[in-house]
């Protein structure tokens, strides 16, 4: 029989046919991108900080491959009369489980245990993740009188981390799920026990609550263009898809009305459909010089600056575009924090001494950079908070537009930036070929940018990478604008 992780468990749960492709073929399984590695040491680092709240601790620590000798370790502890143990491993009926840490105030009595999470809240999922570890404790012998669902608590503040986590007693709510997890255990190895692989269609659970690595795998099914590839219809998308539906040609799928009988005409005709009334009234508004604005921010799990919370948008990065005229000459700025200070005293400075220079300020998605600029101020107070106020209060943003406005078949079910503008002004707005191509990468970038121990020439590679990144989505908005005074001439 082959042994089953909780990871294993909680893949299974969310679908069997990935479950199995992993037990039998894990040379199969897709390695993971950049930003889910990034995910995972966040929450390695998050679980080192928790800890600390723990003094005297044993660590569990040997390599990933090596459960068996995990094992032995952890019940050489128990048996030592060890209080607090990190990583405890331990095995029931063919499932193993890491329990982050595993306590208990004395010899003798009952043990606690604690799953932490870079979450600020508990999750749904959460529960079943303990709910399994229990399990497997009860079930190796242990006496488990509490269980603890260990989250950051976003009210936190740098510099002063001593209330970093907020450990929630989640105990009962657990118990009542170990019925089932004896159930979807004996399930679960079933599945893995089959000669075949269990034929499981895509659905919701592809992505919910975590999205699956054999996605693309399972979705190669799908036409170039199916009806997922179709905007804002959500959940509505698997009940065509349960009819069989799946071309956007197909005459089932529909109808529609107003704006998503614009979209799927498009589609259908192979043709852009623009509402240029629409766009000209949107436009109305808008007042010139336009500053066009865009940040690039970290959130770090740990707060690292003063001040800060949990997971709060950090700006480390700006680039604008002041245009005083329609057609007028393009004035560029760029802001880029270097070094591991504060990133945002400097940039608060920089910000101020441009933002006062546009009569509507432009972002795409303007809730974000908004939400930037309101926490700037609520820091920095004074009059550089009113400035920035007031530039909050001039946001204008392109996006809703589109969404009202612009349908090219190139969006997509998306129009954040990265889609709308290749479809729109063509390759060269791709943002494929770039170092950095996403947020995501922005904040890996600045964060191995302000290492003090990073080669020059890393350093140069770096910050010039970032700097094109930042100002790619600036330009990228400004073309897109222009484009859209040309739709209302």
């Amino acid at each position: 029989m082959k042994k089953m992780s909780k990871s294993r468990f909680l893949q299974g749960l969310q679908c069997e046919k990935s479950l199995y492709l992993s037990a039998h073929f894990p040379q199969s399984e897709p390695s993971r991108d950049a930003a889910a590695l990034a995910v995972m040491e966040q929450g390695r680092i998050v679980g080192i900080e928790a800890q600390k709240e723990f003094p005297f601790g044993v660590l569990i620590d040997e390599p990933y491959n090596r459960t068996q000798a995990a094992i032995e370790r952890t019940l050489a502890e128990i048996e030592h009369g060890t209080l607090i143990i990190f990583e405890a491993t331990l095995e029931h009926r063919g499932v193993f489980a890491k329990i982050d840490i595993l306590s208990r105030p004395s010899p003798g009595e009952p043990w606690s245990l604690s799953e932490v999470k870079s979450t600020v809240k508990v999750k749904d999922e959460h529960y079943t993740d303990v709910a399994l570890q229990l399990y497997v404790a009860q079930g190796c012998g242990l006496q488990v009188s509490h269980c603890y669902l260990q989250h950051l608590n976003k009210e936190s503040t740098a510099p002063a981390l001593n209330n970093l986590f907020h450990r929630e007693d989640i105990t009962s709510p657990v118990r009542e799920l170990l019925p089932e997890i004896q159930q979807h255990i004996t399930r679960l190895q079933s599945v893995i026990a089959q000669s075949d692989v269990p034929k499981v269609d895509i659905g919701p659970h592809c992505s919910k609550p975590y999205d699956c690595v054999y996605q693309k795998k399972c979705w190669a099914h799908l036409p170039e263009k199916s009806i997922f590839d179709f905007p804002a219809i959500h959940k509505e998308v698997w009940d065509f898809y349960k009819q069989g539906v799946v071309e956007l040609t197909d005459q089932r799928f529909g109808p529609f009305e107003g704006t998503q009988a614009k979209r799927l005409e498009a589609v259908r005709a192979k043709k852009r459909w623009v509402d240029k009334p629409q766009i000209k009234e949107q436009l109305s508004s808008w007042q010139w010089p336009l500053l066009y604005l865009d940040f690039e921010t970290i959130s770090p799990a740990i707060p690292r600056y003063d001040g800060s919370h949990p997971h709060e948008q950090i700006p480390f990065q700006f680039s604008a575009t002041l245009q005083k005229k329609r057609g007028g000459e393009l004035e560029k700025i760029d802001f880029l924090h270097e070094v591991e200070s504060d990133p945002r005293p400097t940039l608060i400075r920089a910000l101020c001494d441009i933002v006062d220079k546009g009569r509507c300020i432009v972002a795409y998605y303007k809730a974000f950079e908004g939400g930037v600029m309101e926490r700037l101020a609520e820091r920095i107070g004074g009059r550089d908070a009113g400035v920035l106020l007031a530039a909050v209060r001039r946001l204008v943003d392109p996006l809703p537009i589109f969404r009202s406005a612009v349908y090219d078949p190139g969006f997509g079910d998306s129009f954040s930036i990265k889609s709308v503008a290749p479809a729109i002004l063509g390759a060269q707005a791709s943002y494929g070929a770039m170092d950095v191509g996403d947020g995501s990468a922005a904040q890996r970038a600045f964060m191995e940018l302000i290492d003090p121990q990073l080669s020059p020439k890393r350093r140069s590679e770096l910050r010039r990478a970032l700097l094109q990144y930042c100002r790619k989505d600036v330009d990228v908005m400004q073309s897109l604008v222009d484009w859209l005074f040309t739709q209302a001439d």
